[in-house]
């Protein structure tokens, strides 16, 4: 009920008051203690249930009451003999009344926690007082005993009193008055009133009580006069809060939903500064279809915290999924990494549930330069955040290729081949997640680009795999003697053979084993050098599938002379890089696989992977936020991250469908 209102009905119950002494009494003014006691009680308990409890009882209300209520009864105990017990009864209640809001605001300690004794016991007195003190209890409960002790119950007065009482108490005309005026207020669209400008392009507004229900990102339409000055505004609700026990809601009024409302009828709006809702058509404006919520509190220039919109389309908005937000009129791209399900308390104790995104900053994207760069601010509160548009397609340059793109958007992954090669790769990812095929694409990309390509194969599966594309040659086949080594290989290297097979000997001799892998990787180790001495630099690729069988973590290694030879490959690894030869790690697991090796890699592609140590190790290179999408990756899709990548940044990138023969 308005303010407004609660005059009116205030004046109504006084002048009502006023006739029904008059009637009774043939007096306007009551005269006699008894009726003194029956007006007074009738005036406060008006003027409490309008004006001081019109919400709730405070346990300050009680006190209040309870010292009006007893100055009035001491002085007249004898007056009011009639009463007997009931008066011992009645001084007696609201002295135990007064006591406990006393006590409760006496022991209230705003610098203890909730749970200490004092605000614990403050708590119990408070909730006591405020349920048993009421205005309607108290005065109430004066105003029945002294019409019962004192006015006669066949008389016309008892029953004018009787029923103008329980018109107060029972009836509660505030109420109906309230119910009559919403529904003829729900007639028109007007909800509130603009109280003033927050921020730039953000209306403060107080919801009027009676009005059409409204939530959030529902649609507004208003005119905003600021002296002589008016301004026709459409804008969307973007936050709604309860203040001083009325709703207020923030209202964001940008160009884009200006436009996407521009030929909306402004008929509805007939004052200024007054918020109307806006009626949409079936057919909704083109923005909402990128529309996707609205930065919140917590946003950092590097992580973004945003509202999810009820607006955006479901199939849009998933991990990985590209979003923009206007940061001083730039568009900042950001990729989703999380979701979390927050629930907002209210003023009122209603809860209300809703998402809350979070994304990490790729940049501002260049298309001359085909890549992103970082964006050094933080966006504003309450801006809308999109769906990121689609870009002209993207050809990659020499020495590059595109590996995938951004989950369903056509901005590229672009790998730079040598750095890929020369500074060393790391491809992981658990079984079933399109790492082995990407691999092989990848070895197919690395060959065309004037690069040989090795492939130390445990599983034999590459040599069925890559036979139709590039027919790789078996280089050491089985027998070979360790003399023999370095001639095969230098082979190899000479021909115009492309790429070659390496098969690990059986398991069976482990000791051969050792001895075959130590004579592969020093005898090509050499030969890079001698090259180099000759000026006859070749790039040499070395792919090391299943890594965590060729150079295992030390805790996986037995045999001394193996420790040894995991070793001499890192020393290589490390060297390599003068001499034209890299290496490209594919591995199950990190745990598994010498950290020597992978600490020289780069550039990392990590699909999904669920274990604490492959976490720990790789958010080093990923960072807490990017990392924290690892353990849910959809197959097909891995995170990008290293000096290979033209981006330079983490991003989550999506494999394309290839086939195979």
């Amino acid at each position: 009920m308005t303010r407004q209102n609660r005059i009116v009905l205030f004046l109504f119950f006084i002048l009502g008051i006023f006739g029904l002494f008059y009637l009774s009494s043939g007096n306007i003014i009551p005269v006699g203690q008894t009726d003194t006691i029956l007006f007074a009680c009738l005036m406060m308990l008006a003027f409490s249930i309008l004006f001081v409890e019109h919400f709730f009882t405070k346990p300050a209300d009680v006190l209040a009451s309870n010292i009006a209520i007893l100055l009035m009864l001491s002085p007249l105990r004898e007056h009011l003999d009639k009463m007997g017990i009931w008066y011992t009864i009645f001084y007696s209640y609201n002295l135990v009344l007064l006591f406990s809001s006393f006590t409760a605001l006496f022991l209230l300690d705003s610098d203890k926690s909730e749970k200490s004794f004092e605000n614990t016991l403050s708590s119990i007195l408070k909730k006591f007082a405020v349920h048993f003190g009421n205005a309607k209890v108290l005065y109430g409960g004066l105003f029945i005993l002294t019409m019962l002790f004192y006015v006669d119950s066949q008389s016309i007065e008892f029953l004018l009193l009787f029923l103008f009482s329980s018109l107060i108490l029972f009836c509660e005309p505030k109420k109906f008055i309230d119910e009559i005026s919403i529904k003829k207020h729900r007639a028109g669209n007007d909800i509130g009133e603009i109280i003033g400008v927050q921020s730039r392009n953000i209306f403060l507004t107080k919801l009027f009580t009676k009005r059409v229900p409204v939530k959030r990102f529902d649609f507004v339409q208003f005119r905003y006069a600021m002296g002589s000055e008016k301004t026709l505004h459409r804008g969307m609700i973007v936050d709604n809060y309860f203040l001083n026990q009325e709703q207020w809601v923030k209202v964001l009024s940008n160009n884009e939903i200006r436009q996407a409302f521009a030929e909306y009828p402004e008929d509805e709006i007939k004052k200024d500064n007054i918020l109307y809702k806006l009626e949409q058509n079936e057919e909704k404006p083109e923005f909402l279809d990128r529309f996707v919520g609205v930065v919140i509190d917590g946003s950092t220039i590097q992580r973004l915290r945003f509202e999810y919109g009820q607006y955006a389309k479901m199939g849009t908005i998933s991990e990985g999924a590209l979003l923009t937000v206007n940061i001083r009129n730039t568009p900042v791209l950001y990729q989703v990494v999380q979701g979390i399900t927050e629930v907002e308390t209210l003023e009122s104790k209603n809860e209300s549930g809703f998402i809350v995104g979070e994304a990490v900053q790729l940049g501002v994207w260049n298309a001359d330069k085909t890549t992103f760069e970082k964006f050094g601010w933080v966006p504003e509160i309450n801006s809308p955040v999109y769906v990121a548009p689609s870009i002209d397609e993207v050809n990659a340059g020499e020495g590059e290729t595109v590996v995938g793109s951004i989950p369903d958007t056509n901005y590229p992954a672009i790998l730079r081949m040598d750095e890929a090669v020369t500074h060393h790769t790391a491809i992981l990812g658990v079984t079933g997640v399109g790492k082995s095929v990407f691999s092989r694409q990848l070895i197919k990309d690395i060959v065309e680009n004037d690069t040989k390509a090795i492939i130390v194969d445990f599983t034999g599966e590459h040599k069925d795999k890559l036979q139709s594309d590039l027919a790789p040659k078996l280089i050491i086949p089985s027998g070979t003697k360790l003399a023999d080594y370095k001639s095969r290989i230098k082979s190899f290297l000479d021909s115009d053979e492309k790429a070659a097979i390496f098969e690990i000997p059986d398991m069976a001799d482990s000791a051969g084993m050792f001895r075959a892998i130590d004579a592969f990787f020093n005898n090509i180790f050499l030969i890079a050098k001698e090259n180099k001495a000759n000026e006859n630099l070749q790039k040499i690729c070395i792919v090391l599938e299943e890594a965590h069988t060729v150079v295992p973590e030390w805790n996986f290694i037995s045999e001394r002379e193996y420790q040894n030879i995991v070793n001499r490959i890192a020393q290589i690894a490390l060297q390599g890089r003068k001499y034209e030869v890299g290496f490209i790690v594919i591995a199950q697991r990190t745990a598994n696989v010498a950290k020597t090796i992978l600490t020289q890699c780069n550039t990392i592609i990590a699909f999904r992977q669920f274990d604490n140590t492959s976490s720990e190790f790789l958010a080093n290179y990923l960072g807490p936020d990017m990392i924290k999408a690892l353990p849910s990756l959809e197959d097909r899709t891995a995170i990008a991250v290293g000096k290979a990548f033209k981006a330079n940044i983490p991003m989550i990138f999506r494999v394309p469908d290839i086939e195979e023969n």
